[in-house]
This record gives structure tokens, sequence and C-alpha cells, in this order.
């Protein structure tokens, strides 16, 4: 259903599509709706003693929210602080609330953790998470139970339940939010006026896409007394269960690529610009649960090209590590390197953090 969405939203100007976007329209007004009513009576209604970071955007896909997660949660892990992720689990199959460590995550089965969750905790195994349907509710069981230094909430833009101390807004370099309708209608969760919850404010993967210098100038504008920070994200080596390469080591050997993400065609993209011979590439709904079919369908593929590599994302991998496709399954390594606004984004959280009443320890 995503990929018929996004085919639809995409080509608004044929007339073949109109019958599609004319339901979406009705169904903007009524999220519009929804949206308000939601703001008028949801504000920050849970608090707890950490210091509590927000980490989100304002487009339906991935502009690097989970990326930047576990880059603020090693930055105070660093630090010797307690710190723990709240996330709600995305795509798990149960509703059981629950708060680990990263480490003791690992013998659970996907469907129980989401894929999301059980990535970040590969990342992060000495950090904590609270997992829950209400991150509100996610974020006092970890202040009561583990008593963090520090809270980090993943996707936590528009979890208005919960009340922030600073909230980072991510911005797709290649997605336009002036021109962006709001969803179904387009990929923007809110109306622009969002805009004025954001403490600080990081432009994403401005080394993967152009971004235009009206837009730039507009996001400017907008925040001259805020933080605006900028960064890239990088792929340099691929990993699997025994290995890690350069991607230069093998970029002459034949690729076969499978994912289930929301900018898969612009990942594409740029694998495109990596290795010489992507012989193939297979796109999935995003948070794909891979059952036996999607197997069947790689399987398939793999049968066919014969690829030297098969490479996926480090969240499709954490879902398909354990299938038989004849070969090893490598993912590409994702880090996130600041272009400008590190010092001063890590400094207000660290200021903001340090004026709050903590249990323990402050930041040094």
């Amino acid at each position: 259903m995503r990929i018929l969405w996004l085919r639809v939203i995409e080509n608004k100007g044929n007339p073949l599509y109109w019958s599609g976007l004319f339901v979406l329209w009705v169904a903007s007004l009524l999220y519009r709706v929804g949206l308000w009513l939601r703001l008028l009576f949801i504000r920050g209604g849970v608090k707890i003693h950490a210091p509590v970071v927000s980490v989100g955007n304002l487009t339906v896909g991935g502009s690097g929210k989970t990326p930047t997660a576990i880059y603020l949660s090693h930055h105070f892990l660093s630090k010797g602080k307690k710190t723990c992720i709240v996330s709600s689990g995305y795509g798990r199959k149960n509703s059981v609330d629950s708060l680990e460590k990263g480490a003791d995550f690992f013998p659970h089965a996907i469907d129980n953790v989401g894929d999301e969750v059980m990535m970040m905790a590969e990342c992060l195994p000495d950090a904590c998470f609270a997992v829950s349907e209400s991150k509100g509710r996610a974020a006092l069981l970890a202040d009561e139970k583990y008593t963090p230094d520090m809270v980090i909430v993943d996707d936590g833009y528009q979890h208005l339940k919960l009340h922030r101390d600073f909230n980072i807004l991510l911005i797709d370099a290649g997605i336009d939010l002036r021109k962006e309708s709001l969803f179904p209608l387009g990929r923007r969760r809110e109306p622009l006026a969002a805009l004025r919850r954001a403490d600080a404010v990081i432009i994403t993967k401005s080394n993967m896409v152009e971004m235009e210098s009206s837009f730039r100038r507009w996001i400017g504008d907008r925040f001259r007394e805020k933080i605006v920070a900028e960064v890239e994200f990088i792929n340099e080596m691929v990993i699997s269960s025994s290995e890690r390469l350069q991607i230069n080591s093998i970029a002459d050997r034949s690729i076969y690529f499978y994912a289930g993400i929301g900018d898969f065609n612009s990942l594409v993209s740029r694998l495109k610009k990596r290795f010489r011979h992507l012989v193939g590439h297979r796109r999935f709904p995003d948070h794909c649960p891979y059952r036996a079919s999607e197997a069947t369908r790689i399987n398939a593929d793999i049968e066919k090209l014969r690829p030297d590599y098969i490479l996926t994302t480090h969240k499709d991998y954490v879902k398909t590590r354990n299938f038989d496709f004849g070969q090893p399954i490598y993912y590409l390594d994702l880090q996130l390197r600041f272009v400008s606004g590190e010092k001063e984004l890590l400094g207000a959280i660290e200021n903001i953090a340090s004026k709050k009443k903590w249990r323990g320890s402050t930041i040094s």
C-alpha cells in the first residue's frame, strides 16, 4: 500500500491518478482536523525527572531519526551518563512494555522487539531501551526503574503527551517542506506552524542530495534565534556476521540489493554511483516483516542474477540475517558526520540538562 501511495502522490499531474488524489485530499482534510484536536487537548502531560531530548521530523519516511538518536546516545554514554532510548517499537507483534539494556535484546525474536529497536540495541548494547505503544508510558517506566541521566525519544516530535526539554527537528535536504502537502495527500505530518516547537534543526543527507538555496535560506530565516546544524550520512563499510569490508574493496564486484525503507529510490541511485555493477535490486514496503514469500522472491533474484555480494540496510539485516540465500548477507554501515553546528547543539542540550534537577550526576 505504501508503494502505491507514493506512486499516487508523486504523479499529481497525471490524470490517471486524479481519482486517488481526490480520496487522499478528503482524507487529508480529516487528518488536519484530527491534528487540530490533538494539539488542543494534548500537550506535555507526562513529565519525568530525567532530561528528555526528542528527535523527530515533519515528513513521512526516513530523514535520519534513528541514526541521530544513536549518535546522541553514543555521546552521552561516552560521558558516563546512564542513557535511555524511548521507542514505540514500531512493527512488533506484541504490546507488552519492556525495559532492558541493549545487549539483553539480542535473544529476543524480532517480532517482539521491532526492527529499529533491535538495530539500535546492536549499536548501543550499554544503553537502556524503554519500549511501549505509549512513549509517555515508556519514559515513566524508564524514570522509575532505571533512573537515567538522559532520555532520548526516537521519533518523538509528534508525541505531545510527553514533555520534552529539548526538541530536535530533522529536515531532509532533498524534501522542501514548503512544497509538501499534508499527509496523506503529501509527506508532511503537520502544518508548517509545527516548526515553532523545535529548539534546534538538523539538515540531514546534505551530501546525498542537492538542497535548493531558497529552501536553505528559508530555514535560516525561520530559525534565526535557534541552532541550525547540518549532517552528512556516510557509507564506507559493509558488514556481515563474520567480516567488515571497505566499500571500495568491492566496488567492482556484482551487487544485489534489497530493502524495505522509505527512501529506497534515492538510496539505489547512490548505490549505483558506488558500485559499478549493481545487477539488481528489489523494493519491499517500509518495515517489511520478511516472511517466506519475501524470502522466496529474494532467492529467485539471487539464483537468476548470481551476484558476488548481497547487500541490504541494517534495519532489514536484523530481520533477514538468518535466511539462507546460499551466501552471506551484508548491510551498509551508516555513520553520521556533522558538517556544522555539532558543538552548539551538544552544548545546548548539556546546558539544559545541567539545569534540570537530576537524581545523579551532572554533565561534565
